[in-house]
């Protein structure tokens, strides 16, 4: 089974220094049976939740990452989440959000009115 929970501060400091991230940033990270699979750094500030970087050995589970960060934002009082990085726009357009201004953007409460990739609309 696939888990993603929040990294400790040790881990987020790490997973921030090597891409070259001030604090404060957040951080989740993936695994099963205990094997590393990935993560998710990103930043909540008041109302707005910024994914900076993403990493996933299975593409496929990225979208797990993506949906983890925006729940906890959701949990943070964020409603809307953005991204800078132009690596990630693919994943995120597919996973609905939108293009402004050079950045991807959603309103987060409508990305979780969406069925995940992986429950098939059902």
């Amino acid at each position: 089974m696939v888990e993603v929970h929040p990294a400790d501060k040790t881990v987020t400091e790490q997973l921030a220094a090597r891409h070259g991230m001030d604090m404060p940033v957040r951080a989740m990270t993936m695994s099963r049976n205990g094997q590393d699979l990935g993560y998710v750094l990103y930043a909540v500030e008041r109302d707005t939740m910024e994914l900076l970087a993403l990493y996933s050995k299975e593409e496929p589970l990225e979208e797990l990452l993506v949906r983890a960060c925006l729940n906890d934002a959701v949990n943070a009082l964020a409603t809307d989440a953005i991204c800078c990085n132009p690596l990630y726009f693919p994943l995120l357009q597919r996973l609905g959000f939108a293009q402004e201004n050079g950045t991807y953007t959603i309103f987060i409460p409508d990305f979780f009115m969406r069925p995940c990739s992986g429950c098939h609309g059902t």
